[in-house]
């Protein structure tokens, strides 16, 4: 199902995925938490985790339009606790996502809504990713933490810099 809008709320954070799945109950909507996968070294040994890519943050995919969204924030804010505010990207008010966000997003997430490690080297200073999501996307790689497994992306997704999970195997 492709949705055509895609609208976003601001949550409490650590309730995202609560929220989620209370506004998925209502099935009129489809509503997620994009994540991502990182890698992190836990005693020693390395593991994948996944986090919130934007915590705080819930997005709702809808053929509905914001008027309808609007409502059922209300309603929501009402009855639970954690619904902060929904959000707004110009005078008039219109809290859809830009269609270049909507792009980006469909493009790196996967059917569960997830960012996932993507794999690479460096060779003469220039990054190349072999496999993942970020593949093609080289050219918006900012800066990387090769310690950290992660990739800045020049890429803003509400008004925010993107992070990915990058593992670079070798550099030349």
């Amino acid at each position: 199902m492709r949705n055509k809008n895609w609208y976003v709320m601001y949550v409490q954070g650590g309730k995202e995925t609560f929220l989620r799945d209370m506004i998925n109950r209502k099935g009129d909507v489809v509503s997620f938490v994009p994540m991502m996968e990182r890698r992190y070294k836990i005693k020693g040994e390395y593991q994948i985790q996944r986090k919130p890519m934007f915590p705080g943050y819930l997005f709702i995919k809808t053929e509905e339009e914001q008027e309808y969204i609007e409502r059922l924030f209300q309603e929501y804010r009402m009855k639970l606790k954690g619904f902060k505010k929904l959000l707004k990207y110009d005078e008039e008010g219109t809290s859809a996502l830009h269609e270049e966000e909507i792009k980006f997003l469909n493009d790196i997430l996967d059917e569960e809504y997830t960012l996932r490690m993507s794999k690479g080297k460096i060779i003469n200073k220039v990054t190349m990713i072999e496999e993942g999501p970020l593949q093609g996307l080289e050219s918006n790689i900012r800066k990387i933490d090769r310690h950290k497994c992660l990739a800045k992306l020049y890429v803003k997704v509400l008004d925010k810099e993107v992070v990915a999970g990058l593992e670079i195997r070798e550099k030349e």
